[in-house]
């Protein structure tokens, strides 16, 4: 964005005279007020005289004073310096998952407000940071993503100023306001009976055009309650069959999209007995021998190059011809890393709107609690929540 300073002039009465001053705003955004003339006509020249110097970057004593960046000899930090910076420095405090996930998000925000015409960090105002989140939120977007997008470029900002120091101005998300929708943050939404019979026995077949077996999928999840981060990655070295015993637990050498080795979420290991129902979906699948899982290969950069294929035992697969290392081909069975696609035509055969995977793991919560008699901390404790979690209930 173009440098504007913006100088018009003012009045001020003193002792009976009227003085001429000046109102205009440096490169850094920060506003002044000097006294010019008790002339008019003096005024005008010297604001005009004024004016072409600010648009030149000619600064004196008296502005640089307000421009510490200026007297430190710091450039203003452009937008794509900034983000670089921030996304390189603290790639190593978080997990793959996490700084890929973050760097989409802070390029992706970043980038709507380079579009409109913003190139230094600086010229992004509190004006324009709420803007940009009363766009995302008329996009539909939900509570609890408009507040992780918050976090993530509040988190830019306060580790650019107060971090490392090479921003010297105010972080402009400070004070965004997020628009609540009524609902809290997490979706707390049952299935009616009807759309359950809908899920459950939609002709659709058990597997997609991709091969996955989404019909199975569904069945567990929802007989189980369990998170699809825990399903996909289930192995059959997991389930002790004799006794319909699910053991959920870190597994170093599973592999993942982003490393190997798995762990469920918070490293917090638990013992699920199955349902007979939940059962009745693994017993009939057969167990493949040749069955891969592919590690993501990145550069610095964190640019995909490459995958690294590694043996596993995983329950839900798809059929896939793969490349190994030494380039040959191989006709085998793959992990399932997304089920968008399936989950799409799954609800379109169904009839369904509105209706989300992870509204499976509510709907089972709903189950233990109100017809099954379990207390909210022995439904936590078997989904792997907090006691708090299963504590609001929403009926539709």
């Amino acid at each position: 964005m173009k440098y504007n300073p913006k100088c018009r002039l003012f009045t001020r009465k003193r002792r009976g005279k009227v003085e001429y001053w000046i109102n205009y705003y440096l490169d850094n955004g920060t506003r002044v007020q000097r006294f010019l003339s008790t002339n008019r006509r003096e005024a005008n020249e010297l604001l005009r005289f004024k004016e072409a110097k600010l648009l030149r970057s000619e600064f004196d004593a008296h502005d640089l004073k307000k421009m510490p960046e200026y007297q430190s000899g710091t450039k203003r930090l452009m937008i794509e310096e900034g983000t670089s910076l921030y996304l390189t420095t603290t790639a190593n405090r978080k997990t793959p998952q996490t700084h890929i996930e973050d760097t989409r998000v802070v390029r992706s925000l970043f980038d709507q407000l380079w579009q409109k015409g913003m190139e230094k960090m600086e010229d992004i105002t509190p004006l324009a940071a709420q803007q940009l989140f009363n766009e995302l939120d008329n996009r539909g977007l939900s509570e609890a993503t408009l507040k992780t997008y918050h976090q993530t470029m509040s988190k830019v900002f306060n580790f650019l100023i107060d971090e490392v120091e090479v921003l010297h101005s105010r972080n402009p998300f400070k004070k965004v306001v997020i628009s609540k929708k009524g609902r809290g943050i997490a979706r707390e939404q049952l299935l009616s009976d009807d759309e359950l019979s809908a899920l459950l026995f939609v002709t659709y077949g058990d597997y997609s055009g991709y091969r996955i077996p989404i019909g199975s999928l569904v069945r567990f999840i929802l007989f189980t309650g369990c998170r699809v981060g825990e399903a996909l990655p289930l192995e059959w070295s997991d389930i002790d069959m004799d006794n319909g015993v699910w053991r959920i637990q870190e597994k170093p050498q599973c592999p993942t999209k982003f490393k190997c080795g798995w762990s469920p979420k918070w490293h917090k290991s638990r013992t699920v007995i199955l349902f007979p129902e939940a059962f009745e979906v693994l017993a009939p699948m057969p167990v493949h021998e040749n069955t891969f899982g592919s590690v993501w290969q990145r550069d610095q950069n964190h640019k995909l190059i490459g995958h690294e294929w590694l043996p596993a035992e995983f329950v839900f697969v798809k059929s896939d011809k793969i490349t190994l290392s030494d380039g040959s081909k191989k006709r085998c069975y793959t992990r399932i890393d997304d089920l968008r696609r399936p989950w799409w035509k799954l609800l379109e055969n169904a009839r369904l709107v509105d209706v989300q995977l992870k509204d499976l793991r509510t709907q089972f919560n709903h189950v233990l609690c109100s017809q099954m008699g379990l207390s909210h901390k022995e439904a936590g404790s078997y989904l792997g929540n907090s006691e708090q979690v299963n504590r609001v209930i929403i009926h539709r």
